[in-house]
């Protein structure tokens, strides 16, 4: 049942998560002073990113696997003069611009490895933004066990820099975005939101509804987003690409570590036309019931609040949608990371951290490689499965776990957005 990846996986989550603890209970780190502190930072950072991946890729010669090997395969597809759509093998997953971006970092180095070391590059660049932001809504000892955190995270370092997924483009525009609109450059954050739309994939716009609710400035706001929209999806439509088919695809597909997917359990399939239809329709107003409440109170206008909306949008999303894999949350995790430094009882919540960092790792791994099952129906519907009693009981151990953990991630986040005192009196800058 556990194959040599899923060990990988486990070992490298549990001694991530472990430093982790060690490193954000040693006070000597916060004693120090704002230059010596950043050069700590950074070293661990740098020594964690390209440490990790010329360790994995270099040390033990591992080969990337997970998505990063289809960007590869459609990557080398369009350099061979093909179009998205109109190739049997290249549909349009992703942004119109999202193929041509990882197409142009192959011409450099013609390797999967490449499109990991873009991911890196990418979470590098997303880093001081985060930490920018941050320090403007809460205290500094918050910040840097956010940091310390976030660095050791097995989510981010999994989807990163084992995997080179691409939800790190997304949390660099997002969080580029959300350091604009502190600054008040709207056109310039709206712009950053649309840009996400066309260089990868449209995860970003759960997450508009919270930078609308930042500023007045609404046109200014739609020019800025809708600018790099209309001029990629325009271009796609002279070639004769379907805009939406990305939109489709991950409509109509689905994951493990949700509500939904758990409930299939019962012998309801994930792709039967009511229960996906119900699920949707939920997801819609449990998202709307989270935000709505912040944005009519105000509660929106203090940045501390915007970073816990952050994760509090985040794990409703991969609780309750059909697609929420445990990945997804790599786009914000910097602002989870914000939540792990908020909690009083410490132990519990270093203990939650390394208990979901593990479960967050292997979950997906165990559906595709040991279950091997759309969803879990097959269960009710199909008693000659053939899937091992044991398999089943460890497999749903895991979904269920991680989705206690995604519940408790989602209380903290709700609990200190309505229930702290801002750690700053300062309020993000508004225009009418």
């Amino acid at each position: 049942m556990i194959d040599q990846t899923i060990v990988l996986k486990i070992g490298v989550a549990l001694a991530l998560g472990l430093a982790g603890c060690v490193l954000v209970c040693w006070r000597r780190l916060f004693e120090l002073e704002a230059r010596q502190f950043s050069t700590v930072i950074w070293t661990l950072m740098l020594a964690s990113r390209l440490g990790g991946f010329i360790t994995l890729f270099v040390i033990l010669g591992l080969e990337p696997r997970s998505d990063v090997q289809t960007y590869f395969f459609w990557s080398h597809l369009i350099l061979d003069g093909h179009i998205p759509t109109h190739h049997a093998d290249l549909p349009l997953h992703y942004g119109p611009a999202f193929l041509y971006i990882t197409t142009g970092a192959l011409m450099l180095w013609d390797s999967a490895k490449c499109l990991v070391l873009v991911a890196i590059l990418f979470d590098l660049a997303t880093f001081p933004l985060w930490l920018a932001t941050a320090r403007r809504a809460f205290d500094e000892t918050i910040v840097r066990r956010a940091a310390i955190l976030y660095i050791f995270a097995p989510v981010p370092f999994g989807s990163i820099v084992i995997s080179g997924q691409n939800h790190i483009w997304v949390g660099f525009l997002i969080a580029l975005c959300f350091y604009l609109m502190g600054k008040n450059r709207v056109g310039a954050a709206a712009f950053a939101m649309g840009l996400s739309v066309v260089a990868v994939k449209f995860l970003n716009l759960l997450y508009m509804p919270i930078m609308a609710a930042q500023s007045r400035r609404w046109v200014t706001m739609g020019v800025g987003f809708l600018l790099p929209v209309v001029i990629a999806y325009g271009v796609a439509w002279y070639y004769n690409i379907n805009p939406i088919d990305g939109i489709l695809f991950h409509a109509e597909h689905f994951s493990s570590g949700t509500v939904p997917f758990l409930l299939t359990a019962f012998g309801w399939p994930m792709d039967g036309v009511i229960f996906s239809r119900t699920m949707k329709i939920i997801s819609l107003l449990a998202l709307a019931s989270i935000f709505l409440p912040a944005w009519i109170t105000g509660s929106l206008r203090r940045e501390d609040a915007v970073i816990l909306m952050l994760s509090a949008i985040t794990y409703t999303f991969l609780l309750v949608s059909t697609k929420g894999f445990a990945g997804y949350a790599t786009m914000v995790f910097f602002p989870v990371c914000i939540l792990f430094a908020l909690v009083r009882v410490r132990l519990f919540a270093l203990g939650v951290f390394v208990c979901y960092g593990v479960l967050a790792s292997i979950a997906s791994s165990l559906w595709y490689r040991v279950i091997t099952a759309r969803d879990m129906s097959f269960i009710v519907l199909d008693k000659s499965h053939g899937v091992p009693t044991m398999h089943l009981v460890v497999f749903m151990a895991v979904e269920v776990a991680l989705v206690a953990c995604h519940a408790v991630l989602l209380w903290w986040s709700l609990r200190m957005l309505y229930g702290r005192q801002p750690t700053t009196s300062a309020e993000i800058p508004r225009s009418s």
